[in-house]
């Protein structure tokens, strides 16, 4: 059942191949967040699915059942992209002078909903901070950002 505060999260693509695949050196941070966010509104648009159920992940014992009961949840939104599908990837392929990162072109999609503003989005899941920070900052998004679990291990 989702919570009384409507509250909007996008989530990248790292977030659920971390969350699904224990080896993965986000996994734990990913756990902890998706707890945190259980009771939100969790956007995910069609490309985050496609790159997500690649064809390792799909490979590995447990991951479809365990991403398909999660999609499957009160909250879930499956977000159609196109609004945001030729600028992305314009901006992918450094169509536009001046305007090219090195970030994926789903990455471009996730920003582009993020500086829109529409949808809505309270937060935004990532392991890859440095690629949203500044329309986060922008739009007030709060940045959820996976922590190496590697790392912090001594």
């Amino acid at each position: 059942m989702l919570g009384k505060a409507k509250k909007y999260v996008l989530a990248d693509t790292g977030f659920w191949r971390a969350l699904f695949q224990s080896g993965d050196q986000f996994h734990e941070s990913a756990k902890s967040y998706a707890r945190t966010i259980e009771p939100y509104y969790t956007f995910v648009p069609w490309p985050v699915l496609y790159e997500t159920l690649n064809g390792h992940f799909v490979k590995t014992p447990g991951c479809v059942a365990q991403i398909d009961a999660a999609l499957k949840r009160p909250g879930i939104v499956l977000f159609d992209d196109k609004p945001y599908r030729d600028a992305a990837k314009e901006k992918a392929l450094g169509i536009r002078l001046g305007q090219r990162k090195d970030i994926s072109l789903v990455d471009w999609v996730i920003r582009m909903m993020v500086e829109a503003g529409k949808p809505r989005i309270d937060y935004l899941v990532t392991c890859s901070p440095g690629d949203f920070m500044d329309v986060c900052s922008l739009r007030r998004v709060e940045p959820l950002i996976l922590e190496d679990g590697r790392r912090s291990r001594r």
